[in-house]
């Protein structure tokens, strides 16, 4: 009897981890904190130089439905000891979080990376999506330190993809186990990019924002307006970029790109039944770049079976306009396929 139950007992179990495929019962690696309440979607194991084994894992809850799976979740750095039968959680860190209406899938993936390890998480809308990147190599003493925080942006209406990364300025003393979903998210928005894989000629880009007086709705009337700034070889140009709503519907943050020719700064715009996404492109003309086209891309239910379309248009601007000469009542007017002649 008893040997007949230890076979079926043995056979479930077995059954059990067949059928779990990628994910890990967390028991497996003796996380009492956490018990039977989540399975790892994500796991990495791996020993350092010195001889030091550790599992990486992001953990689900049980339970948690695949719309928000992923969403903000805890990954986890354990220490393996004694067969994992004395394993200690070393550090936790937290995913970035993806709202109900965000595209991407919060974190995606762990994989090796020189002593350590990397995270990438995906996070955008409805044009582009981010991968995150987070690298961490161990520095001793159980911890490993972020070495590099990097992005791609990727275009959803590229026929080609375009996977190549850029570097952000980090604290040399940031550690895992700083992360958090918050620290993406300001890494993101207000970062500094220190590298670019691009080829010649290079640029940077940055934008802020700055509160500043909007009298055309009432004097002393104060609004927050980005300002974005293109740089090469000594040369800097800003634009005055519209105010979301007062001037142009949900007017986005820009996004910027190189090109075999120059540039490109996409806005991300509009609102109800009209969806813009517009590429302004520069190419340098007399030593600063100059605006030559732009392409247009309009999402609207406008037409007979009231189903969302997309439609595209590329139109040259004659004659270039220099980006020093680009001031916001320009932008707005070519805004929507418009012109500066209306």
């Amino acid at each position: 009897m008893k040997k007949s139950l230890l076979l079926f007992v043995l056979f479930f179990s077995l059954v059990s981890l067949v059928a779990q495929g990628k994910n890990y019962t967390v028991d497996m690696y003796a996380l009492s904190n956490y018990s039977r309440e989540y399975y790892a979607v994500e796991k990495l194991d791996l020993q350092t130089p010195g001889g030091n084994e550790f599992c990486v894992m992001a953990l689900q809850k049980n339970g948690s439905t695949d719309k928000y799976r992923r969403s903000k979740i805890p990954v986890l750095i354990l220490k393996k000891k004694d067969g994992n039968r004395a394993n200690v959680i070393t550090a936790r860190m937290e995913s970035i979080e993806i709202e109900p209406n965000t595209v991407g899938e919060g974190l995606q993936s762990i994989k090796p990376y020189e002593s350590g390890f990397f995270i990438q998480q995906s996070f955008g809308d409805s044009h582009s999506i981010v991968l995150s990147r987070l690298y961490f190599d161990y520095a001793g003493k159980d911890r490993f330190r972020l070495v590099r925080y990097a992005e791609a942006y990727i275009d959803r209406y590229a026929e080609e993809k375009d996977f190549t990364e850029i570097d952000y300025k980090i604290d040399g003393d940031t550690y895992f186990e700083d992360i958090t979903s918050d620290w993406v998210y300001n890494m993101h928005c207000e970062g500094t990019e220190i590298a670019h894989a691009f080829a010649s000629p290079k640029y940077s880009f940055s934008w802020e924002r700055r509160n500043e007086e909007f009298s055309e709705f009432s004097p002393g009337y104060m609004v927050s307006r980005r300002y974005a700034t293109v740089a090469r070889n000594g040369g800097r140009w800003e634009l005055r970029l519209p105010v979301a709503d007062w001037e142009a519907k949900n007017f986005d943050d820009p996004e910027f790109a190189e090109t075999d020719e120059g540039f490109y700064i996409a806005f991300d715009w509009g609102g109800g039944r009209y969806l813009w996404y517009e590429l302004f492109f520069f190419k340098e003309m007399d030593g600063e770049p100059c605006l030559y086209e732009i392409d247009s891309m309009l999402t609207t239910d406008d037409n007979p079976t009231c189903e969302y379309e997309t439609e595209e248009q590329s139109r040259p601007i004659q004659p270039p306009i220099k980006i020093s000469e680009l001031t916001t009542e320009k932008i707005l007017k070519l805004l929507g396929r418009g012109d500066l002649d209306e």
